[in-house]
């Protein structure tokens, strides 16, 4: 499940996608983080946030209690998580959004890729 924390941000990344004609590998990418440790059986969500870089979103993946017996997914108490919750953070990362110089979008990324030679997202953790 993906829960949009962005606040509209979403939207406009997915117009930019559209506009670019890179919106099927945006949603493939947002796809595969909604699903996320769904065919383990765990009952899992991700939280999406808008992040720093252009056209990026930062995420926090949660699984639920019940899927945790031995608590390896511990609430650091940075996370917007309610302790009484009945889902609890699992690991953060990043759905990055990098460009090949032919869709005008710059800015850091602080993030390493190995094919520079086309745009689009990635997910790094």
């Amino acid at each position: 499940m993906l829960i949009d924390e962005t606040e509209g941000y979403l939207e406009t990344v997915r117009k930019f996608a559209e506009e670019t004609n890179q919106l099927k590998g945006l949603q493939e990418r947002l796809d595969y983080l909604g699903n996320y440790g769904c065919n383990s059986g765990r009952q899992t969500r991700c939280r999406l946030y808008k992040d720093f870089a252009p056209m990026s979103f930062y995420f926090v993946m949660e699984v639920k209690k019940e899927d945790d017996p031995d608590n390896r997914s511990r609430n650091y108490g940075w996370s917007k998580d309610d302790p009484d919750s009945e889902y609890r953070r699992w690991f953060n990362g990043g759905l990055i959004y990098f460009d090949a110089g032919d869709t005008g979008v710059s800015g850091p990324q602080y993030s390493v890729r190995i094919d520079s030679s086309k745009s689009g997202w990635s997910v790094h953790t």
